[in-house]
């Protein structure tokens, strides 16, 4: 229908813009899908190509403006990748009752994680960048496998653990999230296409509008003092999805059904 079609381009420009500011774009995305009606697998593997194209799009633009460290970005990923695939392969065998608990409890977490550490996302980055050790390794290895299962709250994940593991500003931190992203979702959209689970048509138009709205998004993301922005984003992300949540959870049941 001409309607979806309009509601799905909108919601994939304004995924890729919230992605490119900090993150929260597949908490718009994927209930988006599921309203619309389609099955929760098929919604979680589409939506994954059109996170890829974003992700490239956004890779481009911190590129050109030398936001991003390649020598750090490269220890990371490698953990992030072998976490991606292992969360991509839980998914297929995963229950859809699980999938809501756990998108529940990651909301949570990460905005339990970016209030505490409010002084820290928002000071100068560090004199010196804090090495890379086994233990924060550890860490983006967990992050991967969340991103390969669902990605949800995943680019708000990356972006903690990059700004007090390592020690980055928002600004830069953001711009890496973005390559790790890219490298999980391209993987997890591999493994899924395999499996059949990508609807096309869907994928398609999501991807062509997020590439849109993550070129918008990553150039406002590169200004000088982009760092609040960033953070505003993601805490305003987190506070609305938490209040979905429990007016979809709570609130509603109270209220007398529909005549």
């Amino acid at each position: 229908m001409v309607e979806h079609a309009v509601v799905v381009a909108f919601v994939g420009i304004l995924c890729g813009l919230i992605n490119s500011l900090g993150g929260g774009g597949a908490a718009i995305s994927l209930p988006s899908l599921l309203f619309l009606g389609v099955p929760p697998h098929i919604a979680n593997a589409s939506n994954r190509f059109g996170l890829v194209v974003g992700g490239i799009t956004r890779v481009v633009v911190f590129h050109r403006k030398g936001l991003i460290d390649w020598q750090n970005t490269r220890l990371v990923a490698i953990p992030t990748a072998l976490g991606a695939l292992l969360g991509a392969y839980a998914e297929e065998i995963v229950n859809n009752d699980i999938l809501d608990v756990a998108v529940v409890g990651a909301i949570i977490l990460s905005f339990l994680l970016l209030v505490r550490g409010t002084k820290r996302f928002l000071q100068d980055p560090l004199p010196q960048l804090l090495p890379i050790s086994l233990r924060t390794q550890g860490i983006f290895f967990a992050i991967g496998i969340w991103t390969g299962f669902i990605a949800i709250e995943s680019p708000t994940f990356f972006v903690i653990a990059l700004v007090l593991t390592i020690g980055y500003d928002l600004r830069y931190a953001n711009a890496i999230k973005s390559v790790l992203m890219l490298l999980s979702s391209a993987l997890a959209t591999t493994l899924f296409s395999t499996h059949g689970d990508i609807q096309w048509n869907l994928a398609s138009l999501l991807a062509i509008s997020n590439m849109v709205g993550a070129w918008i998004g990553a150039r406002a993301a590169s200004l000088p003092n982009a760092s609040k922005r960033v953070y505003a984003v993601l805490v305003s992300a987190l506070a609305l999805e938490i209040s979905w949540m429990g007016w979809t959870n709570i609130v509603s049941k109270f209220l007398p059904p529909p005549t």
